[in-house]
């Protein structure tokens, strides 16, 4: 979609431009709108800037926020009053309530990208987490140097 408004802003200009030159519009006229379009195509070349960056940046990006996102207790505590904010409204983007009459907190609506991202994280570190019950289970006795598996 960006690059079509580009386009027909390019065509704009080029128009206006030829226009200008076989003397159909005036200076002033010209000047007027040139500024205008040429304004709009820098917009446009801006948002396409801020959208397209290569993969690597792509995947930087996501690390880093994940990183974030798996962490939220770490990272509320290590934030200032401003960053607290900013992670409440990405993670309760209704904004938090409370109730008086209960005495507690209570929101209306959840981030769900941001809760999927740190249920996996939870998910992920169990299972990373080695469980010494099941470790026990699940290795077998080694019998003593020696002995005969009867004689133990």
């Amino acid at each position: 979609i960006l690059k079509v408004r580009k386009k027909e802003t390019e065509k704009k200009i080029e128009a206006l431009d030829e226009r200008f030159a076989i003397g159909e519009i005036k200076n002033e006229l010209y000047q007027k709108f040139i500024g205008k379009f040429k304004k709009e195509r820098s917009e446009i070349n801006a948002e396409i800037d801020g959208l397209s960056f290569g993969n690597s940046n792509l995947e930087n990006k996501l690390e880093k926020y994940i990183q974030i996102l798996t962490k939220p207790a770490q990272l509320w505590a290590s934030n200032s009053y401003r960053g607290k904010l900013e992670l409440q409204e990405l993670m309760f983007p209704k904004g938090i309530l409370f109730d008086r009459e209960k005495n507690d907190y209570r929101t209306i609506e959840t981030n769900p990208v941001v809760f999927t991202i740190a249920e996996i994280s939870r998910s992920l570190a169990e299972i990373k987490k080695p469980d010494s019950l099941n470790l026990l289970e699940k290795t077998g006795l080694v019998p003593r140097a020696g002995l005969e598996p009867a004689q133990q």
